[in-house]
């Protein structure tokens, strides 16, 4: 029952959002970093990730691709950017938060 509980649990609070963050260029070699559910990430095809990099905490990835070729990839697979900010103005970063509906 315990197992079952947590297993409920880990479902309801999924939070189906995402954070990308990047400079917005279109150049060879960016990188965009992505903050969301491990388990959602691996529901991306990871073939148009080769390379990323997982850092310290399962929702944290960096990926070698510009901002538009990540943020077309995850419309794609059902994600809508619901709010963007930026750019930083040292760093010239924007974020952008995207959402995806739950799966019933």
């Amino acid at each position: 029952i315990s197992f079952t509980f947590i297993f409920i649990t880990a479902y309801i609070f999924q939070m189906p959002y995402a954070l990308v963050k990047a400079i917005f260029d279109h150049s060879e070699g960016s990188f965009t970093k992505i903050v969301m559910d491990s388990r959602e990430f691996e529901e991306i095809d990871a073939s148009l990730f080769i390379g990323y990099q997982k850092r310290e905490t399962d929702e944290y990835f960096s990926v070698p691709l510009s901002a538009m070729n990540v943020l077309n990839i995850l419309e794609m697979q059902g994600w809508k950017v619901v709010g963007v900010t930026g750019p930083e103005t040292s760093s010239g970063v924007y974020m952008w938060t995207l959402h995806k509906e739950r799966r019933e």
